[in-house]
């Protein structure tokens, strides 16, 4: 299990020292790490597999999340899950594509975690499939009429 609270590092140190095919799998349990525009409704879960290649590793995997997301019709706060795939690679002297092992043999997983919540968050954001939208009250004024 991952302890870290505000990120989710992994130690990868021995993955990279065994070499290239090395595998190891790492549960994903309780973790609240922080990740920006997105709102989690409940820790994140799951399992991921680390295996090492010629010049770092690769992270695959799923995740379950709880994400708040806002209605678009009614504008009212909402619990969605996710079941995410995650996928990453990670290199001492990463690409654009890629990314960073930091000295210690630790890699982050809450930047791609974050991009895959993203891009399997819905388009449209609906508290129900029926929801009717924003309720306008009439407002009376004070001689009774509307």
């Amino acid at each position: 299990m991952i302890t870290a609270k505000s990120a989710m590092h992994v130690d990868v140190s021995e993955i990279l020292n065994k070499g290239e095919g090395e595998q190891a799998t790492f549960e994903i349990a309780d973790e609240s790490p922080v990740l920006e525009g997105i709102t989690l409704a409940a820790p994140l879960s799951g399992e991921i597999r680390v295996v090492g290649t010629k010049t770092g590793v690769i992270v695959g995997g799923r995740l379950s999340a709880e994400i708040t997301l806002e209605c678009d019709r009614c504008l009212r706060a909402f619990d969605h899950h996710l079941d995410v795939p995650i996928k990453a690679e990670f290199e001492d002297h990463p690409n654009e594509d890629q990314f960073p092992i930091d000295k210690y043999g630790k890699v982050d997983l809450a930047e791609p975690v974050r991009q895959e919540i993203e891009v399997h968050t819905p388009l449209q954001k609906l508290c129900q499939e029926d929801c009717s939208g924003i309720e306008l009250k009439q407002k009376k004024d004070s001689n009774g009429s509307s």
